[in-house]
């Protein structure tokens, strides 16, 4: 244990890190030299009399001192300010991350005030930041680059705001280089292991939260994200996201997204070739966006207990990236989403969008369940076009069930805008839609006529007139000739021919 007297101890200045005090000293320098080597380090207390153990990393509490004046203070230590700044981005960077004694690592607790930053923060090693939602750190419009850009391996922000309101007007250049120009991001993810909770961001313009595909195992857990809700249809501000979920292992859980433009309240996968692997989003409120949750590109993401609503496009989209690949698996389950379809920003047209919408045009997705979602538009003028469309064939092992599904704008509430490309689309059981209405009596085609199971759910062909016919083969099976006769079930693709001289039959589909 070392103690340092009363009249060695200095406030330190941040342009002088650690390397200086005011009137330095030979014992300064000795302090420093076992700092660096002492898993423990002992300050002295008032008089030289009290000695305090600060265990590494050091925890700073950050107090505004006043006008232009933040100050740092050292737990455990004896009151006096630690450092002392004009500049809270100085303070952060250049005293406290740039000092020897977090060269392993810092916890910051920002008490109630607003923090005026100016310059990124940039964090190189295990940080953590903690306050009340009182701790307001407002990134100023002298800057374009994230407010906090983390390289770290071991991130936790937990509590504080961060309000981006000065930079909302700013001219936005395509967000290409997250760490350079045009990235109005409150957090940026690099390394692994981060925390990001019970936090509020407010009034941001491109992404909230962003976990870049080299980043993994974060959480974001509990927090409030929101665009600006008067700038929500201006179509000078970029296209948004709440959360970026790219990387590894990431967890996006009982989070509140709301007014995100252009873009989804939780983006899982951006678009290039399977960036999001083994991530979730489950639990959130996500309303008012372009799109609740949308996956482009991701090896086993899960979407399930979200509540999704007032959406001004789908609820949740799937969609491909734009270089050919394997996605999957994918799980939709439980969600609850209703009056999607909006129209109120961003090109979207009520009344032409869908809940739950497959898209894309490059292969491919394979094993996709949908199950348990429970959809509805309450609206006595409902925008919701349909409850699941799907609108491409780029997808495999596709699985509709258990899905109660309501009113909404057209029929049915489960749309093919597409052929099924195989036979491994199944439709069956969902409240609502299942089993459609019987359909018939319809008339054969030109002899020999095949008729495709194209709907994507069982179905049933019963004989009503028989005509003429001289075969009725069904998956390749020869069938009785009868009135009433009843074919096979016929799943996705299946197939049944008739054949006859030149009184066509007629038949009844009956869905099961």
């Amino acid at each position: 244990m070392v103690t340092v007297h009363a009249d060695t101890r200095r406030s330190f200045r941040s342009k002088n890190h650690l390397s200086q005090y005011r009137k330095p000293n030979s014992i300064f320098l000795v302090v420093l030299a076992i700092l660096s080597i002492l898993p423990f380090v002992a300050l002295g207390g008032g008089g030289g009399t009290l000695a305090v153990t600060i265990p590494l990393p050091a925890s700073f509490i950050i107090k505004i001192g006043g006008p232009s004046i933040y100050q740092a203070f050292i737990t455990g230590g004896n009151g006096v300010p630690f450092f002392t700044e004009s500049n809270f981005t100085q303070l952060v960077n250049d005293d406290i991350l740039g000092s020897a004694i977090c060269s392993q690592g810092c916890s910051n607790a920002l008490t109630p005030g607003n923090y005026n930053e100016t310059q990124k923060i940039q964090v190189k090693v295990p940080l953590t930041v903690t306050g009340p939602s009182t701790a307001i750190i407002l990134p100023q419009n002298t800057f374009t680059t994230p407010a906090f850009n983390v390289s770290a391996n071991s991130f936790r922000f937990d509590g504080p705001r961060i309000d981006d309101a000065a930079r909302k007007f700013q001219a936005i250049i395509t967000c290409t280089n997250l760490a350079g120009t045009g990235c109005h991001i409150p957090i940026v993810i690099w390394g692994a292991l981060c925390l990001i909770r019970a936090s509020q961001f407010f009034n941001i313009t491109t992404v909230g939260i962003f976990l870049t595909r080299f980043s993994s195992g974060c959480e974001v857990l509990s927090n409030t994200i929101t665009g600006d809700l008067n700038q929500f249809n201006n179509s000078s501000l970029s296209t948004m996201q709440g959360v970026e979920a790219s990387g590894m292992s990431q967890r996006i859980h009982d989070n509140t997204i709301s007014y995100i433009r252009g873009g989804a309240g939780i983006r899982v996968g951006g678009g290039t070739i399977n960036n999001a692997i083994h991530n979730s989003a489950s639990g959130n409120t996500l309303f008012h966006n372009e799109y609740g949750v949308q996956t482009v590109s991701a090896i086993d993401v899960r979407i399930v207990d979200n509540t999704i609503y007032n959406s001004t496009s789908h609820g949740i989209i799937v969609s491909t990236a734009l270089v050919p690949s394997t996605f999957g698996p994918l799980v939709i389950g439980h969600n609850s989403i209703g009056e999607s379809g909006q129209g109120l920003c961003c090109g979207s047209v009520p009344g032409l969008e869908s809940h739950i919408d497959l898209a894309g045009s490059r292969c491919c997705w394979y094993s996709v369940s949908i199950s348990g979602n429970v959809m509805l538009d309450r609206q006595s003028n409902q925008t919701t076009k349909t409850d699941i469309e799907i609108a491409s064939q780029n997808y495999r092992n596709l699985t509709i069930v258990g899905n109660s599904v309501g009113k909404a704008r057209t029929s049915p509430t489960i749309l093919l805008s597409v052929t099924p490309f195989d036979r491994t689309w199944i439709i069956a059981d969902n409240p609502g839609f299942n089993p459609q209405p019987v359909r018939g009596p319809l008339t054969a085609g030109g002899t020999p006529f095949t008729y495709t199971n194209l709907d994507g759910y069982k179905e049933q062909i019963e004989l009503i007139t028989i005509g003429d016919m001289t075969a009725f083969t069904c998956r390749g099976i020869a069938n009785i000739i009868q009135v009433d006769a009843i074919s096979p079930i016929l799943n996705t693709l299946d197939t049944c021919v008739f054949t006859y001289v030149a009184v066509a039959p007629t038949y009844d589909v009956l869905p099961t």
